[in-house]
This record gives structure tokens, sequence and C-alpha cells, in this order.
């Protein structure tokens, strides 16, 4: 899918049946995508004619590769959604949708939502056109005019590598939401083995790729020091789904397979390759790294018993 086809989906000559509340004619739309993915750099970077927009809706005239690269590397996907949700005609979201040949999760409009974002930003990184919009559970490729199912967990564990597994720390709410972030410098951090920080700290498409195949254990931060938490605490054990640059962060979305006390960690801090002898230790300051230790393993090993489950679409 193209940016022109993009624009397209949001457009309706009734403009009661816009998919937009407010920028309802094709210089409009075009222009609102951009302007909301480039924040406070849109008066630097959109300073065109309505008919360059209006070509750009048409696929008249394609958009540079200089914007598209502002795009991306500027992009924040919570402003962007936040923006889109305060703007998008909810009532036109199934259509929306089904141009993108997606279905809805559940009735999760957020998550459609979100499945907007990801296109989006899937066509900022191919220069205008998006190659494979579809990897996301949220909104699955339509077959047969019925929504894939998501794979079951025995699927999901067979591309799970048993070489390497990430972690990623964090201050924000993990439990009430499908992704993660984590600024620049703070990734690949950590003693993470070299031969990952040479191949996959650039973030191309074949280093997120990799780093999409290791499982994942996601933490907020430990309640205490000294290798001390909540008892009560959580952390999630998950597969990433998505791995991509977001303006000054990283982000990951995943897919959440199994929760487990976090103070198990603590506990056992070298089947995971953790430091807990100081005050300050690798559960306590947010960061993402990579341990070349089989996980399934350390799992097993530190007597974690994982209730593995996934979330089906319906």
């Amino acid at each position: 899918m193209n940016y022109s086809n993009f624009c397209t989906l949001f457009y309706n000559k009734n403009k009661k049946m816009s998919g937009l509340r407010s920028h309802r004619s094709k210089p409009a739309i075009a222009e609102f995508f951009l302007k909301i993915a480039l924040g406070n750099l849109a008066n630097h970077y959109l300073a065109y004619s309505e008919d360059t927009f209006r070509k750009w809706f048409s696929g008249e005239r394609s958009i540079s590769g200089e914007l598209w690269k502002a795009v991306t590397d500027n992009y924040n996907e919570a402003a962007f959604v936040q923006a889109l949700n305060d703007e998008i005609n909810q009532h036109q979201l199934p259509q929306i949708l089904s141009g993108m040949n997606c279905g809805i999760y559940n009735n999760d409009f957020d998550a459609a939502k979100q499945s907007i974002s990801e296109l989006f930003y899937n066509i900022a990184f191919g220069n205008g056109e998006a190659n494979n919009p579809y990897d996301t559970f949220k909104c699955e490729k339509k077959d047969d005019d019925s929504i894939r199912t998501t794979p079951d967990i025995q699927e999901i564990l067979s591309t799970l590598s048993h070489d390497y597994f990430q972690m990623v720390v964090t201050l924000e709410d993990i439990h009430n939401q499908d992704f993660v972030t984590t600024s620049l410098s703070r990734f690949l951090t950590d003693y993470s083995p070299q031969e990952i920080v040479e191949r996959c700290k650039e973030l191309t498409k074949a280093s997120r790729e990799e780093l999409q195949t290791f499982p994942v254990i996601i933490c907020h931060e430990n309640t205490e020091y000294s290798g001390k938490t909540d008892p009560n605490q959580l952390a999630i054990f998950a597969k990433a789904i998505r791995i991509k640059k977001a303006g000054k962060d990283v982000m990951m979305r995943f897919q959440t397979l199994a929760t487990f006390p976090q103070i198990k960690l603590c506990e056992n801090p070298y089947d995971f390759g953790l430091d807990m002898t100081s005050s300050l230790t690798t559960l306590n300051s947010c960061h993402w790294f990579v341990r070349d230790i089989d996980v399934f393993e350390a799992f097993e090993d530190s007597g974690v018993v994982l209730s593995l489950s996934v979330k089906e679409t319906v």
C-alpha cells in the first residue's frame, strides 16, 4: 500500500462519512498524517501549497525520501495515536480497516488505531510504500473474508531463539499496554554480546528481524535496591512482534505469553545473567540488553514455571 492508497481510505465525497472529522478534503487528509507524525517539526518540513498536498493524495507527485526520513526519525507513535484518536471518525473505522484488508481485534478500537499508526509508519519507512503492513496480532490480514487466528503457543515458541534472549527494564505501565520504549542511548547496553551490538545497534531491517526472534523478559524497575523487590511484582515473558526506531527511542510491540514473580530474577541472577551484588542492580535502571543464554533453560534451572497462553482473535 502506498501513501495515496492510505489517504484514500479516509476520504469520502459525503463529508459526513469521511474518516476524519475535520480534515475532509483530499489535500487536508494528505497533510494531516504527515503533520501529526512530524509534530513540532511540521512547519519546517511542510511548507507546501495545497496543490502539492492534493498531488500527494492522488499519487501524481511523490514525497521526497528526505521528508519520509524526517518522519521516521521523529516518529512518536503515542503522540500519533493520540492525535488520530482526537480526529478519527470512529463510525468509519470498520470501513477503513476493511480497506486495509484488516479486521478489528475483539472490538478493540484503540488497537485498531494503533494498527493504522503501524501501517503509516511502514509506508514512511518504505519511502512511501509499505512492504508488509500486516505483521501484527491486533489487525490481521484477511483470508477468504475471515480474520486469521493468532498462532497458538507452540507455533510461537517454535520461532523463538534458544541462543539469546533480551530484557527490557522500564518505568512504563507494562501490564496495561502492549509496547515498551527505551531511549537509543540505553539500547543494547549492559554488556550485551559484542556480535549482537555490531549486528543490531543500527536497527536495520535484518537486525530488527533478528531481534524479533529473541524471547523477551520485560520488567518494571525493582521496587527496592540490593536485589530486593515487592514479591507481588510481576515480570512479563513475551514475544517481540515489532521493533523499530521511534524518534530518539526504540520501541518494541510485544505479545505477552506469561507473567511470573519478578523476585525470581533477583533470587536467581546467574541463571539470567543479571548482577544483584550491588545496591543498584540490573533491575534498578531503565535499559534494553541481550544475553547469550537459553532463557528456557534459565526458567527451568531457576524453578520458574510459566503458564503460557496467548490471546486469540474472534
